[in-house]
C-alpha cells in the first residue's frame, strides 16, 4: 500500500518535472514578464494605478531619465 502511493507520487512528480520542461510559461508567474519592461514604462504604471502621486512620479522620473 505504502509503495504504490509512493509510486504514483513519483510518477506525477516526474511528470510535473516533464510538463515545466517542455512548457515553461504554464508555470511561470505573471510578474516575471514585467522584466521586458522599462524603469520609466514602470513608473508610469504604478502612476496610472494610483500607487504613487504626481509629485513622487515627478521626482522619480526626473531620476530615471538624468
Amino acid at each position: 500500500m505504502f509503495f504504490m502511493l509512493f509510486f504514483w507520487i513519483l510518477v506525477i512528480l516526474c511528470l510535473s518535472f516533464l510538463l515545466k520542461g517542455f512548457f515553461p510559461s504554464i508555470f511561470t508567474e505573471k510578474n516575471e514578464s514585467r522584466s521586458n519592461l522599462s524603469a520609466l514604462d514602470i513608473l508610469c504604471e504604478r502612476y496610472a494605478k494610483g500607487e504613487i502621486d504626481q509629485t513622487e512620479f515627478k521626482l522619480r522620473k526626473k531620476v530615471i531619465t538624468g
